[in-house]
């Protein structure tokens, strides 16, 4: 796929880049094998059956077994003797759940088929090809857990600028636009997304806490000019997704600025996440409560809700940070000046 051909193009002009984890790692080959059997058992086995329009009963639940097994088994013998990272783990299972998303608009851009088997047929080949090529590539050139994470967030939020680009443009001039021409946009966008994405992680470094406290807040700045715009009444459909789409932009932009140089861990990552989530839950469970009626009341309950939550939660990530940062530049500091090689009766000062 174009993304791919780029992304390869791209990082075999620069065969001097340091590698970001150590190659033998192994970390993620549990991971990996239960991603691919999910995956298998949740979507290949009962998409493939389909796309070959398997319509005996017994030879589909046969099929689906098999092929449920043939996703543990298969890349078990396959990786057997191959270290795989975490972060190889990740990507693989992100590239295989996108390409399903990717194949959907495959074949809704190069055919008017609308068969199930047809458009699962995309979904297959899609998912499985663009799964092995990060799988290569990953593998290939160590990427790290936030290089990967950080390539599929914005190839995600691409996609969604794909469907709303189109949208407002056909509410300013009162045109209908073709669905062909929505599955080209959102697909170039997601592609573009991914490698855009790519482009930043190797700006600067990511990780996967990063990319999801970036996630939090992209979500807020769709979420924030949503509820006003509701509240508001607002009619004007291209203009309020123009405020949607400036407000993603404004969160991912913050979302940048709160992790710049942060280098944030998975567990606080989620835990923002979580705090985000769950104080939007809590804040509109107590308004339902009480005011069972008033729709707009609840979502600015959910809005104040996420805000403490994510805020709150943020804060307490961060000075857990800054003590754990503080703590261990203490111990190295000890440690260079304590330690000590002896060798042949001369002792080897560490400064």
């Amino acid at each position: 796929m174009l993304f791919l051909g780029m992304l390869i193009s791209t990082l075999e002009i620069s065969p001097g880049r340091a590698p970001i984890i150590d190659s033998l790692d192994n970390s993620g080959h549990t991971e990996y094998l239960i991603g691919t059997t999910a995956l298998s058992m949740g979507w290949y086995a009962w998409s493939i059956p389909i796309s070959l329009k398997i319509k005996n009963y017994r030879v589909f639940l046969g099929s689906y077994s098999i092929i449920s097994a043939t996703g543990f088994f298969l890349p078990y013998f396959l990786t057997q003797n191959t270290p795989i990272s975490k972060a190889t783990a990740s990507y693989t299972l992100e590239g295989g759940l996108i390409g399903i998303v990717h194949g959907l608009l495959l074949s809704t851009l190069l055919t008017d088929n609308n068969s199930p088997s047809a458009i699962l047929t995309y979904t297959n080949i899609s998912s499985l090809s663009e799964a092995y090529t990060l799988f290569y590539v990953s593998k290939k050139y160590n990427f790290s857990m936030g290089e990967g994470d950080m390539s599929t967030f914005i190839g995600w939020v691409g996609m969604l600028n794909g469907i709303a680009y189109p949208y407002m443009l056909s509410k300013i001039f009162k045109i209908n636009i073709n669905k062909k021409i929505y599955a080209f946009t959102t697909l170039s966008f997601s592609l573009a997304g991914q490698y855009l994405g790519y482009l930043f992680s190797k700006a600067r470094s990511y990780t996967r806490g990063d990319v999801l406290i970036m996630l939090g807040s992209t979500f807020y700045g769709i979420f924030l000019p949503a509820t006003f715009l509701f509240s508001l009444d607002s009619k004007i459909e291209s203009l309020n997704t123009l405020f949607l789409i400036s407000g993603s932009y404004a969160g991912l932009y913050i979302g940048d600025y709160l992790v710049k140089n942060k280098e944030f861990s998975t567990f606080d990552g989620t835990m923002v996440l979580l705090g985000q989530s769950g104080g939007a839950l809590l804040a509109t469970g107590i308004t339902y409560m009480l005011f069972p009626h008033n729709i707009k009341l609840n979502l600015y309950s959910s809005l104040i809700g996420q805000t403490v939550g994510f805020a709150g939660i943020y804060y307490l990530a961060l000075q857990n940070k800054n003590r754990t940062d503080q703590v261990e530049t203490l111990s190295i500091s000890s440690l260079k000046k304590s330690f000590s090689i002896p060798i042949f009766n001369i002792s080897l000062q560490f400064k």
